[in-house]
């Protein structure tokens, strides 16, 4: 019964640091529920999704003229194969909406009103239709994507340009696709009604004739394992592959490999969420034991009595423990309701990009027994904070509770009558270091994730660093024809350089092809020398070497100095791995070769060409006069109409950026009101003092405010440190699931300035503020002391 006693008192008498500790742990809870919630949202939702479409366990999209009886046997013979199922589809690989060119492949399949082929969102994409309107003639579905890749809605024009005459559809509506609606997947399926599709298929499919193909006919093959197998999807696919030699005639992909680069940007952005939350949790714990050090130091004398009282040390142990359990109890209790509103946050974020309905529903269950086990830790931390309780000495509070002995500081700053102020706010920082040390610790943290974070949302600003993470900066893309040859390289130079020098030239190709049986994305270059993100080894410059990613030789376990075996519609070759190399490309799943290399497996020429200039000023001048003098060979475009993705992801990443900032200034408040608060107390005294010997409370609080802004300078330059330290293998963790696995940071007056500025800056006013209580502190208040 005494316990409650104690603790109703000092819950009235210590609200402040109590209420600290429950807005840290509500913080924790909510942005941990939320993150937990919505990445289960997607991925539960994408799954239903798939199950309800009739998704195959891999999907196969390959030309008609390759899908012969003999290999749909072989699929539907094999051991492992439980069915297969037969889409036919008509393929655009040249298309515009709104006049914009579109750059995926578009996959037309005829609408079946009686089949679930896909989800309809309503007009606002907040919800699913309970009834797919049938297609009239000239109207299209498409993946709700398109509406941030191509910056179209309802009504908006889709033209799929063939060697027959050219077709236009009105946009009806957005549709969820869960197996290639996601933002990064380059195919991209689309819905026509049958009408249109017959027409299509009748007049505007290629045809044996048509050198240039704008519209194949193919088939999208979805096989689905065969019930009880024990092969994971990754074995199901590269066992089939292997008997069959699927991946020499089209591309496949799997459910699972479909849902990773549909959920990749929810990975990265629940990683980063992930690792700032646990950084927030050892906060609290900085938090809780600066209370509880500050709480016994200050109430050593009240302790001492208790004691003296009867009160064992396992008693007074306990009332700490209920007080900061009860505090993170409810804080932990309120995070989960506050986390509604953030789980609809973060789903408005990520629909956009991957294409999923975002739901509101709480991972109850999953948070709270990560609740439960971040609970368990404080209450073992607080068990061990409080074991000065039992060096507390009933003889000693008696005097006090002073320690016999006094060590002055040994940084002791002198005072003086300039900038006295400021000497007076050094001097207190310097003779009760420890006092801050746990805000430091604190600033530093928060310092080094918004640096790591600002780092991270301006990472595709530098060029050098695009370069570094596989990427190609380019001021012109060209789209080459497959008239296109290589001899009409050295015309279409010289007609740059008559409007400007150029700087780099590069012709590239892109296809998948098979490594030892096993189909990856394979990036060729005309020149090899500008594969310029190799970590390891040397271009590939002779016919018969390649590079691959570190991730890919993880995966198929080989490495540099290694022979592979690559096959592309039939044909192989034997070619030596020169080096290691990063790319974002499908995930990091990739290699690359020269063009020279190539020609051993086909005799297709590039697909794309990128120009850089040395007068930017004359890309829209290059690019009129390359589609005027070449149309038959190539279609150019500045690189700008291209953003669509960079803009989306950028976007993403500043909205993440800006709740970590929020998150941050909030936790900032919390702490300087907690230990301003605390040495408020510890300094009435010496308050009181000043104000007799004439400072003015404005002075006063000036000391405080600047005392802290050293306190958050120095953190600032603890996280500095700690990201100079431990930024580029913290990012290299995170974002290996999008292929960079050797992040090199880039560091700028931005990107360290700005945080800095902002926490110096949060520090300094929210201690001000704070620090309105010294007006009320009277000069007899001395007496009393």
């Amino acid at each position: 019964m005494e316990i409650l006693t104690l603790l109703k008192a000092n819950i009235r008498y210590k609200k402040g640091a109590l209420i600290s500790v429950a807005v840290l742990m509500l913080i924790v809870t909510a942005s941990l529920t939320a993150v937990i919630s919505a990445n289960d949202n997607f991925g539960r939702n994408l799954r239903d999704a798939q199950k309800e479409v009739d998704a195959g366990d891999l999907m196969l999209m390959i030309e008609d003229k390759y899908t012969t009886k003999e290999l749909l046997d072989k699929i539907k013979n094999d051991p492992d194969v439980g069915r297969v199922r037969d889409v036919e589809a008509l393929t655009s690989v040249d298309s515009a909406i709104n006049g914009k060119e579109v750059t995926n492949h578009i996959i037309c399949i005829p609408f079946q009103e009686k089949e679930r082929q896909f989800f309809l969102f309503n007009g606002k994409g907040s919800e699913f239709v309970t009834k797919i309107e049938a297609l009239g003639q000239g109207e299209i579905y498409v993946p709700s994507s398109f509406q941030q890749l191509y910056d179209c809605k309802t009504g908006s024009t889709v033209t799929l340009k063939t060697n027959h005459g050219d077709m236009e559809f009105r946009i009806k509506g957005f549709i969820e696709e869960p197996f290639l609606g996601g933002y990064f997947i380059g195919m991209k399926q689309v819905f026509l009604s049958g009408t249109d599709y017959n027409k299509m298929l009748a007049g505007n499919a290629d045809t044996v004739s048509d050198t240039e193909p704008r519209l194949t006919k193919d088939h999208m093959l979805h096989i689905y394992r065969k019930d009880g197998s024990s092969l994971s999807l990754g074995e199901f696919k590269r066992q089939l592959s292997k008997s069959t030699g699927i991946s020499d005639y089209g591309t496949t992909l799997s459910k699972e490999e479909a849902i990773g680069y549909t959920l990749i940007f929810n990975n990265i952005g629940g990683g980063i969420l992930y690792v700032f939350i646990l950084l927030l949790f050892f906060i609290v714990l900085i938090v809780m034991g600066h209370s509880i050090s500050t709480s016994i130091e200050m109430d050593y004398v009240n302790l001492g009595v208790l004691k003296s009282q009867g009160f064992t040390s396992k008693k007074l142990r306990l009332l700490f423990l209920l007080q900061y359990l009860l505090a993170e109890g409810l804080g932990a209790a309120a995070g989960i309701f506050v986390s509604i509103p953030f789980v609809r946050l973060l789903g408005r974020i990520f629909q956009p990009i991957t294409g999923i309905l975002a739901t509101a529903e709480l991972s109850l269950f999953k948070c709270l027994l990560l609740i439960a086990g971040i609970l368990l830790i404080e209450v073992l931390f607080l068990l061990v904070k409080t074991i000065r309780i039992g060096r507390i000495s009933p003889v000693r509070a008696i005097s006090g509770g002073l320690a016999s002995i006094y060590f002055d500081s040994r940084l002791r700053y002198p005072l003086g009558k300039r900038a006295l102020t400021l000497r007076i706010a050094l001097r207190q920082f310097t003779s009760n270091k420890r006092q801050y040390a746990g805000t430091i610790a604190i600033v530093s943290i928060l310092a080094y994730f918004m640096i790591s974070m600002t780092i991270l949302a301006n990472c595709m600003l530098p060029e050098t660093v695009q370069e570094s993470l596989g990427g190609i900066v380019t001021d012109i893309n060209l789209s080459l024809n497959n008239s296109f040859q290589m001899d009409k390289t050295k015309e279409i130079e010289t007609e740059i350089e008559k409007l400007s020098p150029i700087k780099e030239l590069l012709y590239a190709d892109y296809k998948y092809i098979a490594i030892d049986g096993n189909e990856y994305n394979c990036v060729i270059y005309n020149d090899p020398e500008q594969f310029k993100s190799i970590l390891k080894g040397r271009a590939p410059l002779y016919q018969n070497e390649i590079i691959i990613t570190k991730i890919l030789s993880d995966e198929i376990g080989k490495n540099i100095g290694v022979t592979v075996t690559l096959s592309y519609h039939g044909k192989k070759g034997e070619y030596l791995i020169s080096g290691l190399y990063q790319s974002m490309r499908d995930v990091g799943k990739c290699f690359s070769m020269s063009l020279a290399a190539e020609q051993q497996l086909t005799d297709e020429q590039p697909s794309d060409g990128f120009v850089k200039l040395v007068k930017k000023e004359k890309t829209a001048d290059v690019v009129s006069m390359l589609n005027e003098k070449f149309p038959a060979l190539l279609k150019a475009r500045a690189s700008e109409e291209d953003k669509g993705i960079d803009n989306m992801i950028q976007l993403a990443l500043n909205m993440i950026a800006i709740t970590i900032y929020t998150v941050s200034i909030l936790v900032i408040l919390v702490v300087v009101n907690m230990v301003c608060g605390k040495v408020f107390l510890k300094e009435k005294k010496d308050i009181g003092i000043y104000k007799a010997l004439g400072f003015t409370t404005r002075r006063l609080r000036l000391q405080f405010s600047l005392r802290f802004l050293l306190v958050s300078a120095l953190g600032s330059a603890a996280g500095v440190l700690l990201c100079i330290l431990l930024n580029n293998r913290m990012l290299s963790l995170l974002l290996r699931t999008v292929g960079i696995t050797n992040f090199i940071t880039e560091y700028s007056a931005f990107t360290l300035l700005v945080p800095i500025a902002l926490i110096c800056s949060c520090f300094f006013l929210f201690s001000y503020f704070t620090s309105k209580k010294v007006k009320n502190v009277e000069i007899r208040e001395l007496i009393t002391e």
